[in-house]
């Protein structure tokens, strides 16, 4: 999940960020929801040259600093050993980045940047050419401040040192209140009123800044501009945000670490290797985590399985009551706004348009989809019924059965073979083959490079350069992928700083209040295209949650696990691919119904048969892995609860707007909760379970939660058109860059969406557009 895309301008309503809020982290996320170069990476490439070392020098070592430690030390040492001060540098290589202080020094800085710069905005003059740069101005201003903003929501999710964290939460609250003046400010909204209201001026912008000039119109209206006190405004966006943050900070805390069970009670789990602390008669498994996902699949006991079940589910009362505070300042913030409910508020300027449309979607796939999900569960009760060795079983089919009785059915689709295909999937060679489907589709690959003493936060971050063809070093992704005490285990997509064009008049402000601004790392992020242009370097951080199997050496991937690796990368890649000269319109800051369609088509490809060829390698002796396995797999993966998970994915989506399209108000989110399971659940009801209160998209992608299945629906029609013949095809893979990658959120999403399939009828976005996506989606 990215997490959360941004949008905005001064947006402090949203959780992604720009002037737009607070970022995507997420796929927020995931979405919704970036910096520079070491010196030493010249023995590797040079930004605009052709790197010194080879491709295949570079692909192999790819593997290598995924899969052997060994190599992975020798390769780091630098790193870890090195006192010069020449080399020293700070995370994701800002030099003001080497300490909590640093983050807080970083934010006075770009701070100072921000006032300079809108001060010189609204004392620019009324003369034509002042207020024609005033798009562009603007546009500057919102990345001097998401330079900051998505910065710190990277930190305060994932960096590992908490003074880290309170120094990020500290600097957010400065940077927020500081957005609250720039949406509320009278001078600035109506200097873009004038710039987009004289026909003279916007005859002279480029199409991209009368894009970005709209949307930023739209977002001062949305941000309260209109009101005649904008105070109550400004309060409920506060509220919002940190309640919002605080919410998705606690939604995998468990309320009990532990759950205690007679050591007799888990001897199913020993039989299955899995490591359980034993003391004294009793055995102690974690409530979340891999034990106790292990124990649901494989403990007969129903008894044990539920109270691990509702264990998992339950939630503190005051996680409860920050998820209902900040739904309920929502609604009051779009009844303010004039709309009837959060969700009319969030989504007309979204592909779907509005809410009606939205369940409209939802309810014809779950009247389709809810009868074959049935009776896929009516096959595992079969295996239910049948069972004579499970104790306390009782006659319904309950939720906690599902694991376990689906493992039973999964193992009469499979056969001992189909066990060994994470052996083909090590982490290393993954990476590998995405660095190789990249290169054949779009002319990039990646390339590993030794990072600088503090640039990253942890010993196992892996850096890697992103190199073009044709323009060489188009971006940096730092790679988080390991399993971490007290790491979140939803993996996500953080842009840390994104592309846009640098201009020329740029370059002496920036020097003139930046401390910095000359030390390498800081002037030297940048990418040179072969036409002379100057872009900003983007900067990526994925944070994945694997865990390394092999002896601590490797880890090895299940399938799924590949896909959510495939999914980031489609992130990182819209990224690095999007071109636009603005960063308001930069690569995944477009609206959130569209922001997930790279990332879903990539999942696609995880499962093509000629992508697998390009790494699927066995971890030990490098054979390849056998196609007939990998066919037969993918047969069985078909048939195994496929309707079941779409199902529960558009169960979340109307949860999703249950809550956030409420214009009459909820009796309470639980109860809500409850009454959704009661009319549309696979399973019985269970009013123990509090799940609602973990689910930290509702915050991130309040009211668009459905993104994921209407942007599954157009992956699978541009995978048809597009990829379904030949998946490496470079033509292809030019065809979806030039038509959608490129654009970020510059063009409109269904221009994009036509221009792929090329179907110009679908370019309206209508009713006829939104069955031709949602019948694409029950094939």
């Amino acid at each position: 999940m990215q997490r959360l895309s941004t949008r905005p301008l001064f947006n402090v309503v949203q959780t992604r960020s720009s002037f737009r809020g607070l970022h995507r982290a997420a796929r927020l996320c995931q979405h919704q929801p970036t910096q520079v170069h070491p010196s030493n990476t010249a023995k590797f490439l040079h930004p605009t040259h052709t790197p010194i070392s080879t491709s295949k020098h570079d692909d192999e070592t790819l593997r290598l600093i995924f899969d052997n430690n060994k190599f992975w030390t020798d390769f780091s040492i630098n790193n870890k050993h090195s006192t010069s001060a020449d080399n020293q540098t700070g995370i994701f290589d800002n030099p003001y980045l080497t300490s909590p202080e640093g983050i807080r020094k970083f934010t006075q800085v770009s701070l100072t940047q921000a006032q300079s710069l809108t001060v010189k905005i609204i004392g620019n003059g009324a003369s034509i050419s002042s207020l024609r740069d005033n798009i562009r101005n603007l546009d500057r201003l919102s990345d001097i401040l998401c330079q900051v903003i998505d910065l710190v929501g990277f930190v305060r999710m994932s960096h590992p040192d908490p003074r880290f964290v309170q120094a990020a939460q500290e600097s957010h609250e400065i940077m927020f209140d500081f957005m609250n003046f720039l949406n509320t400010s009278v001078e600035l909204y109506q200097m873009l009123e004038t710039v987009m209201g004289t026909p003279e001026i916007l005859n002279s912008l480029t199409e991209e800044e009368k894009m970005v000039g709209k949307l930023l119109l739209a977002d001062f209206k949305k941000s309260g501009i209109d009101l005649k006190d904008p105070t109550e405004f400004i309060n409920l966006s506060s509220k919002i945000s940190v309640e919002g943050q605080q919410f998705m900070n606690n939604a995998n805390v468990p309320v009990s670490q532990y759950l205690t069970f007679p050591s007799k009670q888990l001897a199913d789990l020993e039989e299955q290797n899995v490591k359980i602390t034993k003391r004294f008669g009793r055995a102690y498994i974690p409530s979340t985590g891999n034990e106790a996902l292990m124990a649901l699949r494989y403990v007969k006991d129903e008894d044990i399985r539920r109270k691990i079940w509702i264990e998992r589910r339950r939630a503190d009362p005051s996680q409860v009551k920050t998820l209902e505070s900040f739904l309920t300042a929502r609604q009051k913030l779009a009844k303010l706004m004039g709309k009837s409910s959060y969700a009319e508020y969030e989504l007309h300027d979204k592909m779907v348009k509005s809410p009606e449309n939205v369940k409209k979607f939802l309810e014809g796939l779950a009247n389709q989809i809810y009868p074959l999900a049935k009776e896929e569960i009516a096959q595992l009760k079969t295996l239910k019924d049948a069972a004579t060795d499970i104790p306390n079983k009782t006659e319904e089919f309950q939720a906690w059965d599902r694991e376990y009785f689906g493992y039973k059915y999964w193992e009469t689709l499979n056969s001992a073979e189909l066990d060994i295909i994470p052996q083909y999937f090590s982490l290393g060679s993954v990476m590998q083959g995405l660095s190789k489907l990249f290169q054949n589709i779009y002319g990039i690959r990646f390339v590993p490079v030794e990072t600088k003493p503090g640039e990253i936060w942890r010993d196992d971050v892996r850096r890697l350069d992103v190199i073009s063809e044709d323009d060489g070093r188009i971006g940096i992704i730092y790679c988080d992928l390991f399993q971490r005490p007290g790491k979140s285990p939803n993996p996500a997509h953080f842009t840390v700083r994104c592309s846009r064009r640098i201009f020329e008049d740029e370059n002496d402000e920036i020097r003139a209040l930046d401390p910095l601004a000359n030390v390498p790392a800081r002037a030297n992020g940048i990418i040179k295209t072969k036409n002379g242009q100057t872009f900003q370097l983007p900067i990526i951080s994925l944070v994945c949650d694997f865990t390394k199997t092999v002896n601590e050496e490797k880890c090895l991937l299940s399938f799924s696990e590949v896909e959510t690796l495939f999914h980031e990368m489609g992130h990182a890649m819209h990224s690095m691919l999007g071109r636009t000269a603005l960063h308001n319109v930069s690569g995944t800051r477009c609206v959130t119904d569209f922001v997930e369609l790279p990332s879903v088509l990539m999942e696609n490809f995880a499962s093509s048969p000629e992508v697998v060829q390009l790494f699927a390698r066995h971890h030990e002796t490098n054979e390849p892995l056998p196609l007939a396995i990998f066919d037969k797999y993918k047969n069985a993966n078909r048939r195994f609860m496929r309707h079941s998970e779409t199902y529960s994915q558009i169960k979340l989506a109307l949860l999703d707007q249950a809550y956030h399209d409420a214009s009459g108000g909820y009796r309470d989110t639980m109860s809500t909760f409850y009454e959704l399971e009661a009319d549309h659940g696979l399973f019985p009801p269970n009013r123990e379970s509090m799940w609602p209160a973990q689910f930290g998209h509702l915050f991130g992608y309040g009211a668009s939660y459905y993104c994921y299945l209407f942007d599954r629906a157009i992956a699978d029609r541009i995978w048809a058109h597009c990829f379904s013949k030949n998946p490496i095809s470079r033509e292809a893979g030019e065809h979806l860059k030039t038509n959608l990658l490129q654009w970020g959120g510059s063009k409109d999403p269904w221009q994009c969406v036509a221009d792929v399939l090329e179907k110009p009828e679908i370019a309206k976005g209508d009713e006829r557009a939104m069955q031709m996506i949602s019948d694409q989606l029950l094939q």
